[in-house]
């Protein structure tokens, strides 16, 4: 019986594609082991967001081949992003034209037969399968059954049209492809079915769901049509572009028992000079309209946001205008980048690169009016009742999150376990573990 350890980097899609990958050779009799212990195949699902991740995505492969080079007869197979970002280069590149098999972004529903097929062969070979990611138009339908936790994601669309100016995410994913709803309809159904429950939708850019089907079926459309199954008690969404969110869509969710009131949104910036520089397609005016249209029908909710820092001409009255943002926003959650030029974008071509020094002094500042914002957005639920799913149980305690993505801990009785919604009441009591805030409930 063969052991595998697979690492997954980056977002959450990735996430969703290695545990299709896990379950299909699962099913082949193989054994599912943590990336740090001794396997006889080490898969890496890598990612390009950003220089950083490139850096981690080659350190994962280099200490697999480490590996390796100590026993010839490892299998080590790499996918995804950063692979996808390198096509022209790999075949001649010293590290990864020695691994046994490399595949960009389209071919990954065929990972685990790779993986059976070199098992089964008496000749190692070395294979770069990177297609030509323009060229798919074609969704790659994977599925899973299972997670190692109470909260699953399930990928709906893969690709993005948007093209930002920092952004490299198009050049490495090519074109919006959508699933069909009667797939995305049954995989959610099998998932309830088998105890789950809750579902996150997630994507590239989960927005654009449906802009490539003959009959255009929007992302609402198919929440609407989700609904109906049976057993579904939570639904959450990725990242979600902010004009998404205007008065009919969030008016239409709020009719939705299953829909809870949190929302992520792919901001980046505050500035409307910057973003007009990053081709984004709104205003600091539209952002904030988004907000109270939001709160308007989900008076409870609670916001996270992605935030750039130090985007190439970003002067301080710009990153004053982010910072407002979060005060605007009352974020509960605020995921703050550096700015990092990517190649082949047209924002690494721009003027006036800004030095790393000032990214990381606005990062950290950004940072702490992050953190006053969640507490503040926290404190303004003591003493309301919220219903939790329990995620984790640990020490006498369980830990899990309320409907708008509040973290809780509170001391476990004899009828709780893992995977049970139950409602406490949140108690100004609040810690700071791990970079998570932690409100104690009853």
């Amino acid at each position: 019986m063969k052991k595998f350890g697979i690492l997954t980097l980056g977002c959450r899609v990735n996430q969703y594609e290695s545990q299709a990958v896990c379950e299909k050779l699962e099913k082949e009799g193989f054994v599912n082991c943590d990336f740090n212990d001794d396997c006889d195949i080490y898969i890496i699902n890598t990612c390009s967001v950003t220089a950083d991740s490139d850096y981690k995505s080659r350190k994962m492969i280099r200490r697999a081949m480490k590996r390796k080079s100590q026993n010839p007869d490892i299998i080590v197979v790499g996918m995804g992003c950063y692979l996808q970002s390198v096509k022209d280069e790999a075949a001649k590149d010293e590290l990864l034209s020695q691994v046994d098999y490399i595949c960009g972004n389209k071919g990954k529903i065929n990972v685990a037969d790779k993986v059976i097929e070199l098992v089964k062969s008496k000749e190692k070979t070395h294979f770069v399968d990177i297609q030509n990611i323009d060229d798919v138009r074609v969704y790659e339908n994977m599925i899973i059954t299972k997670n190692k936790y109470v909260r699953t994601y399930v990928k709906i669309q893969d690709g993005c049209n948007n093209f930002c100016s920092y952004c490299r995410v198009p050049y490495v994913r090519g074109r919006v492809r959508s699933r069909s709803f009667n797939e995305v309809y049954d995989e959610i159904s099998k998932l309830c079915d088998n105890g789950f429950n809750e579902i996150v939708l997630t994507g590239i850019e989960l927005s654009a769901y449906g802009e490539d089907f003959d009959r255009p079926m929007m992302l609402l459309e198919l929440v609407q049509k989700l609904s109906e199954i049976k057993g579904l008690k939570r639904l959450r969404f990725g990242s979600l572009k902010p004009s998404l969110l205007t008065d009919e869509f969030c008016k239409s969710l709020s009719k939705l028992s299953c829909v809870m009131p949190h929302f992520h949104l792919s901001i980046q910036s505050g500035s409307n000079d910057v973003l007009s520089r990053m081709k984004r397609k709104y205003t600091k005016e539209d952002l904030i309209n988004n907000f109270n249209t939001v709160y308007k029908y989900f008076p409870n909710a609670c916001l996270g946001a992605d935030i750039i820092c130090g985007f190439p001409g970003e002067s301080d009255v710009d990153f004053e205008d982010s910072l407002d943002i979060i005060k605007y926003g009352k974020l509960l959650h605020t995921h703050i980048f550096p700015y990092s030029p990517r190649k082949g974008t047209p924002a690494a071509k721009f003027e006036n690169q800004l030095p790393d020094l000032i990214k990381k002094e606005r990062c950290a500042k950004m940072a702490s009016a992050a953190k006053t914002s969640e507490y503040e957005r926290i404190r303004n639920f003591t003493g309301r009742e919220f219903n939790v799913l329990i995620e984790t149980i640990k020490n006498g305690k369980c830990y899990g999150y309320t409907e708008n993505f509040i973290f809780t801990c509170f001391e476990k009785d004899e009828n709780d376990y893992l995977g049970l919604i139950k409602k406490v009441k949140l108690t100004d009591e609040i810690e700071s573990r791990e970079q998570v805030i932690v409100v104690h409930a009853i």
